[in-house]
């Protein structure tokens, strides 16, 4: 992988519907359609490689054989993803070679994988990771065949000198609903159930039951036990993951955007963007985001995990524009040009 300072075959923006882009993903909330979608609207031409692992289907009962044996005798636990990808290449052999490739999650496929597509790719392969380094650790075994990899965790680039810092991001062109539409929920909160972070979010919704606040908070599960720890009827129990874009509309919906954190990074999340980007006020467990240069205390409140006193006055005082260069800074649009070296461009750093 190239040295983390080095940025190369630079092409200007206003060409970009002549650059082509092949995004390769897992195919999370739909997330895959939607990045694909905004690659588009940003004059891109797009081919895209989505995968699910957990959903694969074997093309047969020998391929099924073959990778448990591989597993048993040769100590293989990636097996089924090789075969994943000799499927996946299969499916796209007639994929034309491309400009720039970008992988979202680049854990999710196997190395002959990506050693394949880099040879279709003309100038840069780069990932971003979106989750913690260590939380996916065969990211560790393909990052020196990407050209450059993005992380979103400040310890991660601080900790390995060949990571390059990049936040998440938010969409700037979303179906928006009238500015003049009131809110339907005072806060959404969206994610998977998770022991870290159960105990909040029961405190957090008896809170909203007592100061009579509408909540639309969604915790997923394929447990159906899971109802028992969540006793508060304000919450929400889903067995499926919930689109992006219905993700979006709930975000629309909504005062406040509610990120309770997952304790394996320390990088922001999604939703912390998506307030910025939709002008929402935000509550959330990681202070680490006072640290970023759009952080202000009447759009954002962090939570410590003692009390929710100061919430009261914190909804009351006015939402505070930020400044639009900041804003524009954590666009997709101004992101994706980041990442493969586009000018003109913004670039992203994280805290040190």
């Amino acid at each position: 992988m190239g040295s983390k300072f080095t940025r190369v075959n630079q092409i200007k923006m206003e060409h970009s519907s002549e650059i082509s882009v092949l995004l390769a993903m897992p195919e999370d909330s739909q997330m895959h359609q939607v990045i694909a979608e905004h690659l588009r609207l940003a004059g891109f031409r797009v081919y895209l490689i989505s995968t699910n692992n957990q959903a694969f289907r074997y093309p047969s009962w020998w391929a099924w054989v073959w990778v448990k044996l591989k597993k048993i005798l040769a100590r293989d636990e990636f097996a089924k993803r090789q075969l994943i990808s000799k499927v996946l290449l299969k499916q796209h052999d007639n994929l034309p070679d491309v400009d720039y490739t970008l992988f979202i999650r680049g854990d999710v496929f196997h190395a002959d994988f990506i050693r394949a597509i880099k040879r279709k790719t003309r100038y840069a392969v780069v990932n971003y990771q979106w989750d913690g380094m260590n939380r996916f650790p065969y990211i560790w075994q393909t990052l020196p065949l990407f050209d450059r990899c993005y992380a979103f965790n400040p310890e991660d680039v601080r900790e390995h000198a060949n990571l390059l810092p990049a936040t998440n991001f938010y969409f700037a062109h979303p179906n928006r609903q009238p500015e003049n539409v009131l809110p339907e929920y005072d806060f959404y909160f969206l994610g998977a159930h998770r022991p870290d972070r159960m105990e909040i979010i029961n405190q957090f919704s008896k809170l909203a039951h007592e100061a009579n606040w509408q909540l639309q908070f969604l915790v997923s599960s394929d447990d159906e036990h899971v109802r028992a720890l969540y006793p508060q009827d304000n919450i929400q129990i889903i067995h499926q993951n919930i689109d992006f874009k219905k993700n979006l509309d709930y975000v629309q919906r909504s005062r406040v955007l509610v990120d309770f954190v997952v304790n394996a990074h320390s990088g922001l999340s999604l939703r912390t963007f998506d307030a910025l980007g939709y002008r929402k006020k935000l509550i959330t467990t990681n202070a680490t985001v006072a640290e970023y240069d759009f952080y202000h205390p009447d759009n954002i409140y962090i939570f410590d995990g003692n009390n929710f006193v100061g919430i009261a006055d914190f909804l009351a005082r006015p939402y505070h524009e930020i400044d639009p260069k900041i804003r524009e800074k954590y666009s997709f649009y101004n992101w994706i040009r980041y990442v493969f070296n586009i000018e003109p461009y913004q670039a992203i750093t994280l805290p040190k």
